[in-house]
């Protein structure tokens, strides 16, 4: 799950992932958490909205875009 606020968490969506059983695998690149390399061993990804606009030209958007690939690719599921 990918937030863009240093406070911000995954709400009722991770609630509810949680409470059907998946781990939450939080991240923040914004404030410099990598996004992993592979989806092996996580069920799928979600990417949070924000303050922040896909258009806007802050590297971490950029990262964030070219990441989606890695779930498309692997054919995860994708929110």
């Amino acid at each position: 799950m990918i937030v863009h606020q240093r406070q911000s968490s995954p709400g009722n969506v991770g609630n509810w992932f949680q409470a059907s059983g998946f781990p939450l695998d939080i991240r923040r690149p914004r404030f410099g958490d990598p996004l992993p390399e592979t989806l092996e061993g996580h069920t799928g990804a979600v990417i949070f909205g924000g303050p922040q606009s896909a258009n806007d030209t802050d590297d971490f958007i950029r990262r964030e875009i070219d990441w989606i690939s890695v779930a498309l690719r692997e054919e995860k599921p994708f929110l």
